[in-house]
């Protein structure tokens, strides 16, 4: 056996280990008689009662747990898709953009909690990269932002100040998300039957909601068809989809174009390297997001230098010319708070909100600029704002 043979039959080993792997783990969590049980419904609502106990709807789910768990489970697997009681669509304005969310009501939100937390994510996380940490464990926003600058000295040491970067934005994430590829992603994890046709009732329910109410027949028959494109936003499983969704985009500039310094956070990617790799990635990532049915914004997708520095996560990073990478805070984020300090005090004095709870937004504000970024003379700047609009109200001990 040459050195070939034993390569070729070091892979055919892991694949075989991978398969073993996935097969037991489609075993474990794949079945819905394993995983819709009477015990997984009660820590699902255990977990999604926290924060939300005083409202009615989920002390009265609450009351009566035990008997509306087992009803659920008894219908489910029946084959019968429990509706909710009732579905109400919120309209939300953030930073002038417009988003609808749908309020998941506590009895879908228990069943959704099971699907995800016992099923969806144990199966589809595995096969994720290490760097795609959004709505993941011992992940989130302070890991992402300590893992870019990892990666930031690390290309910084082996290219020096010439060093690229690429950021990316997918336009209208969510709202693009096609329904084919979602049943897809399941059946790739080995999902039975049930999972998928229940988790696909959830995810197709509120635009069926929505065009049920406008009397959308086109729709309502593309949805049925499978056809549909979008998730709901405020729901668990568009959340795990979303990680998912653009999954062979992260793989494809992992493992065939071996960009190390790459990391996506739902739908901003960004990557580092020479100018002519990052001009040729751009190119093959529009491809590629094409396929997946994703299109790139192009306002928001650039090629920088590092030394004139790129904002991800409402954070500037930017590179001296020694390779020190300084993080200050974007700028919109300054406009929007000095927006913000005027516009309470327009509210204190209409008396409906407390300087108490404009001194606590202060302080979280000045804790979060503190703890990312070098914002010294920008904190202080804010504090001499928020000393002209309220008096230096509890200021005491505050150091920018």
């Amino acid at each position: 056996m040459n050195n070939q043979d034993r390569i070729r039959a070091r892979i055919a080993r892991s694949k075989e280990k991978r398969e073993a792997k996935k097969i037991a783990r489609a075993e474990k969590y794949g079945r819905i008689d394993r995983v819709m049980t009477n015990q997984n419904l009660l820590r699902s609502l255990m977990k999604r009662r926290k924060g939300t106990d005083w409202k009615q709807s989920v002390m009265d789910y609450f009351f009566h747990a035990i008997v509306r768990n087992k009803r659920a489970k008894d219908a489910i697997l029946a084959g019968a898709h429990p509706e909710p009681s009732r579905i109400k669509k919120i309209t939300l304005y953030e930073r002038g953009k417009r988003r609808d969310v749908h309020a998941v009501v506590i009895d879908s939100r228990v069943i959704q909690g099971v699907i995800c937390d016992c099923c969806i994510t144990p199966l589809t996380q595995p096969g994720l990269i290490h760097d795609n940490p959004a709505s993941t464990k011992n992940k989130g926003v302070t890991w992402t932002r300590n893992r870019i600058m990892r990666q930031l000295r690390r290309q910084i040491r082996r290219t020096g100040t010439a060093t690229w970067a690429l950021v990316y934005d997918i336009r209208h994430f969510f709202d693009t998300i096609r329904h084919d590829l979602c049943e897809k992603i399941f059946r790739e994890a080995r999902m039975d039957e049930g999972l998928i046709s229940l988790a696909m009732h959830f995810i197709k329910m509120y635009q069926v909601f929505d065009a049920r109410n406008h009397n959308d027949r086109e729709k309502i028959g593309l949805l049925e068809a499978g056809k549909g494109v979008g998730v709901s936003l405020g729901s668990q499983i568009s959340q795990d989809l979303a990680l998912c969704a653009p999954n062979a985009l992260d793989h494809y500039i992992k493992d065939v174009e071996r960009i190390k310094p790459y990391l996506r956070y739902m739908d901003d990617g960004h990557a580092e390297g020479s100018k002519k790799e990052m001009l040729a990635l751009r190119e093959r990532i529009i491809d590629r997001a094409a396929a997946l049915g994703f299109e790139l914004h192009e306002s928001k997708t650039r090629i920088v230098k590092l030394s004139r520095g790129f904002v991800y996560l409402k954070i500037r990073y930017s590179a001296t010319e020694t390779g020190h990478i300084i993080r200050r805070i974007c700028r919109d984020g300054i406009v929007r708070m000095r927006r913000k300090l005027k516009r309470l005090r327009r509210l204190v004095d209409q008396g409906r909100v407390t300087l108490n709870d404009v001194f606590l937004s202060l302080k979280s504000w000045l804790g979060n600029a503190k703890k990312y970024c070098h914002s010294y003379r920008t904190r202080k700047r804010i504090l001499s704002l928020y000393h002209d609009l309220f008096k230096s109200y509890r200021m005491e001990g505050v150091i920018a």
